[in-house]
């Protein structure tokens, strides 16, 4: 049975994607400004921005909402899926087959039903590597990644030149500037997914059906994308009770605080790490019982720039975050991981988790490494 509210949003691009990370491009500049590569995954931000649109274009207001916190994102959203709504993004749709994008140990898409196994097999690999010298751990991953059918993502890439402005007489003429040249590499969804990929995401607690065949500014360059609707994707599989978990985070989480510097990437100090930042806010959102350890693929702490406020055409403040693909290993109800997050700002998607039940056995062998 559905989930009471649950259901889905699909964009659908109309072409290559633009998905940018966090941070500046301008064809008018130099040096690591000038290129610009897209994420194989949209932030929170940019599918909340792209639902805001449609309740913006509706004559929905914003009162005196707060750009820099998602105030203004979150009454758009309000006014368009209900009071009750939580957005839970991180899944493609091709060919009736739903994917989860995930980022450990690299950008991939891992058909869903494979995802538990998936994550099993790289935590069983982590955990040798911690007891076997020299054991060739990025073969061990490719093996993981072989054996769970998981897709890479592809690109169009191309460069470019910057046109010159040289004053209204020469208005018309399309003049080259010297020494201005930029790279652009899209997301091409349909080469990956042979030419049929939706980007999805979950919707709970949603009261108001969001209207279907609306095109959307889609990404950082504004490509277009139509929306559709659809079934739930994950909610109704996620039961109740406190069971031993490896949470795979999906979306980057935003925490209070910054981590240490160097930052040891050790499932220790980023267990210490999360803990620290909830005890700074009562408005973490905190699903487990308990935390026992901390993994993460990346070689390092980001301030991220979570997104970009039309409102007042500028960048967000940048906030201490967990990058995705980072797996928590914790006790708690799979239900209540899913549909909480961990972090700031969850109901608009950040920190989104995938809850999987692993054995007793190597949850503990995990969460003594």
């Amino acid at each position: 049975m559905n989930a009471p509210g649950a259901g889905s949003v699909l964009f659908t691009p109309v072409g290559p994607s633009r998905f940018r990370a966090p941070g500046e491009f301008s064809a008018g500049t130099r040096g690591p400004a000038s290129m610009a590569a897209s994420l194989h995954y949209p932030l929170p931000s940019t599918i909340a921005g792209a639902l805001a649109q449609i309740a913006w274009a509706g004559g929905a207001g914003l009162g005196g909402c707060n750009p820099d916190f998602f105030g203004c994102v979150d009454a758009l959203l309000k006014s368009l899926l209900g009071e009750n709504y939580a957005l839970r993004p991180g899944y493609l749709v091709s060919h009736g087959t739903v994917y989860a994008a995930v980022s450990a140990p690299q950008p991939l898409y891992v058909p869903l039903h494979r995802l538990p196994g998936y994550v099993a097999c790289l935590l069983e690999a982590v955990a040798e590597a911690y007891t076997v010298p020299g054991l060739d751990i990025g073969g061990r991953f490719e093996k993981c990644v072989s054996e769970a059918g998981a897709l890479r993502p592809r690109y169009k890439e191309f460069v470019g030149i910057k046109l010159g402005d040289y004053g209204e007489e020469r208005l018309w003429q399309r003049v080259v500037e010297e020494g201005y040249m930029y790279y652009a590499a899209d997301l091409d969804l349909f080469a990956t997914f042979h030419n049929e990929a939706s980007v999805a995401v979950e919707v709970l607690g949603a009261e108001n059906r969001v209207p279907e065949g609306v095109v959307v500014r889609f990404g950082g360059e504004g490509y277009p994308a139509r929306i559709s609707v659809g079934e739930p994707i994950a909610v109704d599989k996620m039961g109740d009770g406190e069971k031993p978990l490896a949470a795979l985070l999906l979306e980057p989480a935003l925490l209070n605080t910054a981590p240490p510097r160097p930052w040891l990437v050790e499932p220790g100090i980023l267990k210490n790490y999360i803990e620290e930042s909830r005890r700074t806010g009562d408005d973490i959102a905190y699903p487990f019982r308990e935390i026992a350890a901390v993994y993460t693929f990346s070689n390092q702490a980001s301030l991220l720039i979570p997104g970009y406020t039309m409102k007042e055409d500028r960048l967000r403040k940048p906030r201490p975050s967990l990058p995705r693909g980072t797996i928590i290993l914790g006790k708690g109800s799979p239900g209540k991981v899913y549909r909480e997050g961990i972090g700031l700002y969850t109901r608009i998607g950040w920190g989104t988790l995938y809850p999987i039940e692993i054995p007793e056995k190597l949850y503990e062998k995990l969460a003594q490494q």
